[in-house]
């Protein structure tokens, strides 16, 4: 089975609910990891924060945001954290999109319940 397939069998289900209100508890913590690692220029812990953030994002089917967030890892790879400033930006306003589009959902979720 593939990641699509899973991911299809449990989009607008509870378990789906469930994923994203678990990925919204965590994903300020992640987030605040992420620049703790960026501000002690601590490549292998942002590398490493990036690769948990990515996972979740996976789980939830969030494939474009994967691929944002795949750039971001080639170029720190590459060029380091200073190099990649342009697309870490670029990520963290994607997930703070996503982040307030799932709150929104579960929010609606909750009133029709």
């Amino acid at each position: 089975m593939t990641h699509r397939e899973v991911h299809s069998s449990v989009a607008g289900t509870a378990l789906d609910e469930d994923l994203r209100a678990i990925f919204l508890r965590t994903c300020e913590q992640d987030i605040a990891g992420l620049e703790r690692a960026r501000q002690h220029h601590g490549k292998t812990a942002f590398l490493r924060r990036l690769h948990k953030i990515k996972g979740a994002l996976l789980m939830l089917g969030e494939n474009a945001l994967v691929e944002t967030l795949g750039a971001l890892q080639a170029r720190v790879d590459d060029a380091g954290l200073a190099g990649a400033s342009d697309l870490h930006a670029n990520f963290l306003q994607c997930v703070a999109t996503l982040a307030q589009r799932y709150r929104d959902d579960l929010g609606q979720a909750e009133r029709h319940a």
